[in-house]
């Protein structure tokens, strides 16, 4: 997982903030920070996690926010986009727990 963490956030930050820096008239650029949604990635986890959004509503969040054109989105909304810049500044220590 923290592999993939890694590569997620190196695209967020390379590839969709680069295009928007280069501001291309007509090409809107919406940044999308899915949270924990149903998939086939995680469809056997064995343990209750929490935060979990349906598939459905997940997408759905997903597209609404490319339709709005928002410049960064956090899917589902609660509790990520509250919490993501503490996040960010917090110490390792206190963010590597489990869920």
């Amino acid at each position: 997982m923290a592999v993939y963490a890694a590569a997620e956030t190196g695209t967020a930050a390379l590839l969709a903030e680069g295009v928007r820096a280069e501001n291309i008239p007509g090409v809107d650029v919406t940044v999308v920070h899915p949270g924990r949604i149903r998939s086939e990635m995680n469809e056997r986890v064995g343990r209750r996690t929490r935060f979990m959004a349906d598939t459905v509503p997940g997408v759905r969040a997903m597209v609404a926010a490319v339709q709005r054109r928002r410049v960064r989105a956090y899917v589902p909304a609660r509790p990520w986009a509250p919490v993501g810049l503490p996040v960010k500044r917090l110490p390792l220590s206190a963010v590597n727990r489990p869920a």
